[in-house]
């Protein structure tokens, strides 16, 4: 089965409110992912 990139960022925003838990920002992501800043 095939996603967009769309349709995961959608669902993993609609898991993050279910839990109440916040979306990270790109920025915050980067830094959790110790992906180097651009």
């Amino acid at each position: 089965m095939l996603f967009s990139n769309a349709a995961l960022v959608e669902r993993v925003a609609e898991i993050c409110e279910r839990y109440e838990r916040p979306v990270a920002t790109w920025r915050q992501a980067r830094e959790i992912l110790r992906l180097d800043m651009p």
